[in-house]
């Protein structure tokens, strides 16, 4: 069968070796006259169909198929296909029962694939903050389940004891690899208690510039301190922090802490250069500035009891938010002083002065 590209070109009179393209005239070699007629290929004018004129192209190709299917005699063999249909059994593969169970089997848990799931997922535990028991919420297992069914999402407690150390180990060499780069590393350190679990932590973090003269900032601990805060057992847990670090003596600068005498008399006995934090140092000369006034401190009483009143009413919560609707102002909370929190006596007088209507109002 002649090919349906013929039907768009035709040869040039002058010479064979050359085709003209019926829609744009334009002349096409394919081949040269000495190698004969055998050598001629139908490749260039191919191409030039099929980027020059895509719709005439189609539309060509479509007949020729039909006309080619149409041609196909309906005989009957002798199982009662035709001959059409005995084509089509032959030139298709039909799927091995192994092959379909392999693609329902679900994977094993240390299987490569799987394996770049479980990874997937603890990162998105870490960058949002999530809390490992979204591994078992109904919701999030539909959406894996409907994503990749041969994947079997592990327990929460899998993430923690697997997933977690290896991220902490591949972070902890890429920083060990720029700290190992830095001749001074200044640190900062501070203690604190968790008000829920009521145990104690010391963070230490690690600032120095590179080469380049870019900033690194990095947090190299958050652990847990459950010995007395004394100032020998604070330059114990230094020293450990710094050991596990690798960093050396001579390279340690300086080191920010708060102006407690535990702290002062851990980082002398840890024999580093320490120096009081200029912002909470500013914070307590604020704070004790503010608590010298007798009506500065009645003041902050009054407002802390409003405040108080509007957290633990559900009432007048409910009430304050329809008088800000009314008088077309933001839909904001009060804002409650908390003492260890820097700034919060500021922000709760702002908050409560930008309010006032609504609150004289309630």
């Amino acid at each position: 069968m002649r090919s349906f590209k013929w039907s768009l070109y035709k040869i040039n009179d002058a010479s064979d070796a050359y085709a003209t393209c019926n829609i744009c005239k334009e002349t096409i070699k394919r081949g040269t006259k000495e190698a004969g007629q055998k050598c001629f290929s139908t490749t260039p004018l191919h191409k030039h169909i099929k980027i020059n004129h895509p719709k005439e192209y189609r539309k060509e190709r479509n007949k020729s198929e039909q006309k080619r299917t149409a041609q196909l005699t309906p005989a009957v063999f002798s199982t009662g296909t035709t001959e059409s249909e005995e084509i089509a059994r032959e030139t298709s593969k039909q799927t091995s029962i192994d092959e379909y169970l392999k693609s329902k089997k679900v994977w094993n848990i240390n299987d490569s694939k799987s394996q770049a799931i479980h990874r997937k997922i603890g990162l998105m535990i870490a960058l949002d903050n999530q809390p490992f028991t979204l591994v078992e919420d109904t919701g999030f297992n539909n959406l894996i389940n409907h994503l990749e069914p041969r994947y079997s999402l592990p327990s929460r407690i899998y993430f923690p004891q697997t997933i977690t150390p290896q991220f902490y180990m591949e972070l902890k060499n890429k920083i060990s690899i720029k700290l190992k780069k830095a001749n001074h590393i200044s640190f900062s350190s501070d203690i604190w208690t968790c008000p829920i679990s009521h145990e104690s932590f010391i963070s230490l973090s690690g600032h120095c510039i590179d080469k380049d003269f870019n900033r690194v900032d990095v947090v190299l601990h958050a652990s847990h301190f459950s010995k007395s805060h004394t100032g020998v057992n604070i330059s114990e847990k230094l020293e450990s922090m710094w050991d596990s670090w690798k960093i050396q003596v001579e390279r340690r600068h300086l080191l920010v802490r708060d102006g407690a005498s535990n702290m002062v008399k851990g980082s002398n006995l840890a024999e580093i250069p320490s120096i009081h934090c200029t912002i909470h140092l500013l914070q307590l000369v604020v704070s004790d500035s503010i608590m010298s006034e007798n009506i500065v401190i009645d003041v902050l009483a009054k407002c802390c009891r409003l405040v108080t009143h509007f957290n633990h009413s559900s009432l007048a919560s409910s009430n304050f938010k329809k008088i800000q609707q009314q008088q077309n102002l933001d839909n904001l909370c009060l804002v409650q002083d908390v003492p260890t929190r820097w700034n919060s006596t500021y922000l709760m007088l702002e908050r409560l002065n930008k309010f006032k209507i609504p609150v004289q109002l309630h």
